[in-house]
């Protein structure tokens, strides 16, 4: 689990590196790491469910298709200071990702 930690800390932190670097040529850099997915690999009705349950905020998995709705954003060509994006995201953050 150290190494799964690592590697997501490390992504973070390149994302954030890239988006400072990128950002005033006019590139946008994203991550999407969510919690816990359910998923034939990491259901969430398995051993370790509870316990990742626990430290969630909303206290339950993921389902994939939000993950792909939250990607699908993202890569969406609307700008981000649109009222529909800053409507979607706040919308997709609250209900999914919190």
């Amino acid at each position: 689990m150290d190494d799964y930690a690592a590697t997501k800390a490390a992504v973070a932190a390149y994302t954030r590196g890239w988006a400072r670097d990128l950002g005033p040529r006019g590139i946008t850099v994203n991550t999407v790491q969510p919690g816990p997915i359910d998923t034939d690999m990491n259901p969430a009705d398995g051993d370790f469910a509870a316990a990742a349950k626990a430290v969630t905020a909303l206290g339950r998995y993921g389902q994939p298709d939000e993950v792909a709705a939250a990607v699908a954003f993202l890569a969406a060509p609307t700008p981000p200071t649109s009222p529909v994006r800053r409507w979607m995201w706040t919308e997709a953050s609250a209900r999914n990702f919190l």
